[in-house]
């Protein structure tokens, strides 16, 4: 296992130092999700692997590929972000003042923040300008945004410094509670004609369960995004 983990490690470190404004652990999280993304895009694709049973996701493998890896992708930040942000009893420890809470913590290993800048800059973003059903301008715009968010309280832009980390378990961990319904709700959008079509064909069995799912998990809970800054700015 050595054999394997210490290249990867090595070779997670030079880039991080040399060519990508990301840390190791980022570039690794972010180089497991593109394998992902191709593996599972290639299984799923009916032109690759024809089978007897088919049906939407074998029409969009690109879409249903990244929607795969998003959901336990946004199961593991809201974890985190739920642990950090209200069962931590250490967490305003060092952090009384607004300067301590941007510029007093750092955590170089951190798994939200390393999702919010690897992933997405790896793999996410690639994955939405080459997947058609995932060519949004608006949602390239938002992870260009997230991605930058999280490079720079991982201190990519300033020299290793992390600036905001303590606030990087609830904007990148609390709030994405509302993206796991998300993950799911978007599939049946009207916009992916095939998924739509198939959720609303008199023929499919699963109807009436479907559709009750994805209006319960449509109904998303509005996060207070501003739960800690406005007491830091007023």
């Amino acid at each position: 296992m050595d054999a394997i983990q210490n290249p990867l490690i090595d070779t997670a470190t030079t880039l991080s130092t040399h060519y990508l404004p990301l840390t190791p652990i980022a570039i690794l999280i972010g180089v497991t999700c593109l394998v992902a993304q191709i593996f599972l895009t290639l299984l799923l694709d009916k032109r690759i692997f024809p089978r007897k049973w088919q049906g939407p996701w074998n029409d969009l493998p690109g879409f249903t590929a990244h929607q795969l890896i998003a959901f336990p992708l946004m199961c593991i930040l809201t974890y985190y972000g739920m642990r950090d942000s209200f069962y931590n009893p250490d967490k305003e420890v060092g952090n009384e003042t607004s300067y301590d809470r941007v510029f007093g913590e750092t955590n170089l290993s951190d798994i939200p923040l390393a999702i919010g800048s690897g992933a997405i800059l790896i793999w996410d973003i690639p994955t939405s300008l080459l997947v058609p059903a995932l060519q949004d301008p608006l949602m390239l715009f938002h992870h260009v945004g997230m991605f930058l968010v999280a490079a720079t309280m991982s201190g990519a832009f300033s020299g290793g410094k992390m600036i905001g980390y303590y606030y990087a378990c609830y904007y990148f961990g609390v709030i994405e509670i509302s993206s796991i319904p998300l993950t799911y709700v978007d599939v049946f959008h009207p916009k992916y004609k095939y998924y739509f079509e198939w959720l609303n064909h008199k023929k499919n069995v699963n109807r009436p369960v479907m559709k009750a799912l994805s209006q319960t998990c449509g109904m998303r809970t509005m996060m207070k995004r501003v739960y800690q800054c406005g007491r830091d700015i007023f």
